[in-house]
Formats: structure tokens, sequence, C-alpha cells
């Protein structure tokens, strides 16, 4: 019901409820600490939570978290798991100024990551102790542009690690006077932010990478090949999900943004890249 800085946007089904109450089902499994919170005086932790209707507890269907949980639940079924991780992209600013905290798009320079070196350390600790492991950090080619490469995981676990270091970074960033943004600007004379995520299927009995055909001249299974058709098959609706703002789609048919959909190995201007 609630957007980022809380519109209320009312569903009919809401209205139609009278407005009555709903519930956050905590899953317990997620319970992990959050040690940048508390001031450094008091233990604070949480849950991953989904949300319900009262008084039947059913799940809502616009839950994101419940979506990726049942979604993941179905393939399981089926007898394979997910393994998938995300590459997220977002921007250091001055929280005041609104400045980048620095000029030059000086992709993957050591000098550059520096600069900001004390507060990105801190987040990869802070994070790692919550249980969000992060593989990877550097600087990308824009101002005040860092890429975060999320450890891959079974399941439910990546969308979890990837809600846990969204929320981290703005937390942290707050204590530290900064300002990250994950939004897409309308300057299109330089590169800007972007998330890709990564996925392979796995066969739960035997531990085989499903996706995988050696005999084949690619090594594109006939499971991979169907899975990318159920892919562009569904693009659009992936992109509306995918593109949530304005500034997203004026990026479309832009450099190192896809506009049409296909696939492609190891093509970085495909939609579906192999």
């Amino acid at each position: 019901m609630f957007g980022h800085k809380s519109e209320l946007v009312i569903p009919k089904e809401v209205s139609d409820a009278g407005f009555g109450n709903m519930a956050f089902v905590p899953d317990l499994d997620t319970l992990h600490p959050i040690p940048w919170a508390g001031n450094g005086k008091f233990k604070v932790a949480e849950f991953y939570c989904e949300t319900a209707w009262m008084p039947s507890r059913k799940y809502q269907e616009a839950c994101p978290r419940y979506i990726a949980k049942r979604q993941s639940q179905r393939l399981q079924g089926m007898g394979y798991d997910s393994f998938s991780g995300f590459e997220m992209e977002f921007m250091l600013k001055n929280r005041q100024t609104k400045a980048p905290l620095f000029d030059w798009p000086d992709y993957c320079m050591n000098r550059t990551f520096r600069r900001v070196e004390p507060f990105l350390f801190e987040l990869d600790s802070q994070l790692f102790e919550s249980g969000v492991d992060i593989e990877e950090l550097h600087i990308e080619g824009a101002p005040g542009m860092v890429e975060c490469i999320m450890k891959p995981h079974w399941g439910i676990k990546c969308p979890d690690s990837t809600f846990g270091f969204i929320q981290g970074l703005l937390e942290m960033a707050e204590q530290h006077d900064l300002l990250p943004t994950f939004l897409f600007n309308s300057n299109m004379t330089e590169n800007d932010i972007s998330t890709h995520f990564n996925l392979s299927v796995w066969n739960k009995d035997t531990e085989v990478n499903v996706f995988h055909d050696a005999t084949q001249a690619d090594c594109l299974s006939d499971t991979a090949r169907y899975w990318i058709g159920g892919l562009m098959k569904h693009a659009g609706a992936l992109t509306a999900i995918c593109s949530p703002t304005v500034n997203c789609y004026r990026r479309l048919f832009q450099p190192w943004a896809p506009g049409k959909c296909f696939w492609d190995i190891d093509n970085r201007k495909a939609t579906f890249r192999v």
C-alpha cells in the first residue's frame, strides 16, 4: 500500500474490505543482526516478512517476497533450484550538496576507490555480519558510481540478500551524511545506473547445472533454450517490473542498455546475455 516515500496507494481489494488490518508475517529463519543500528549501545535484529490479509492470514498477491518465494518453491517442486545473484550499481553523493563523491568516471581505479574506501569497507563488514555477502566492490564508469557484485545464493536467499544490501546501504550512508541513489538520471551523455541479474538452474538431486550441455557446440542445453524463450516471451511484462520510473525508459536504446528483445552469447548489447 505504501511507496518508498509512504505514498498511499489504495487497491480496490483494500477499499472493498473496509480498510481492514493487515499483518506482517515474519519468516523466523531470516532472523539476523543489524550491527549498524542501535547507536553502538543496543543490539538490534530483524526478520524478513511477508504481508497477509486479516483475519484470513491469506498472503497478498502483490507482496514481492511472497511472489519470489512461491516461484522458488514451484521450481523446487519440479526438482530444481535457482542459483542467482545481482550486480548492483549505485551513485554515492554528498547528502548536503548532492554532488558525486568523485568527479571522473574512473572505472576500476584503485586510487579513486581509496576516496570512498572507509565507507565501503565498513559497508562490506557490517553487511557481512548481518548475513549479506558482497563478493566485489569497484568504481564504475560514471561520477560517484560504484558497483557491488553480490555473492550468488540458492533460492529465496538471493532476493533477501539484495533487499538487505539496499536497506543497509541506505541506512549506513545516512549515518555518514552520504546520499546513495539507485535512480537512473536523465543525463544521457554519460554511463548511468543499471542492475544485472545472473541466474542458473540446477538439478537438486544430481547437483548438475541443467543449462549446460557439453555435447552442444555452444554448450547450451535444450532446457536453457526453453528458459531463454520464456524470458523473451514475457520480456514486455519483465520490462514493466524492472523499469519502474520514466528515466528507465529514457535509457532504452542507449549505449550499454538493451532496446530490442534478443539473446546472444557474450554480447553486452543483448537483453539476455549468455
